[in-house]
């Protein structure tokens, strides 16, 4: 089974039509309207979707699970 994934804002659309075509179920937030949400948003939006978040911004996630 392949992971669901989420990807956040900063990364390509284009990334998520190339991984669904080698069977990944990837949702991004650009095609989904998620521009401009707080990345407590995002993150949220993956929780509750069951969805493995995908970012380039480590750092700004990391600190979410720190505080």
């Amino acid at each position: 089974m392949k992971a669901r994934l989420y990807l956040d804002e900063d990364v390509s659309p284009r990334l998520a039509v190339a991984l669904r075509q080698v069977g990944y179920d990837t949702e991004s937030a650009q095609e989904l309207g998620h521009l401009g949400w707080t990345d407590e948003e995002q993150l949220s939006w993956a929780a509750n979707a069951d969805r493995a978040m995908f970012s380039f911004n480590r750092l700004d996630f990391e600190a979410l699970f720190v505080a």
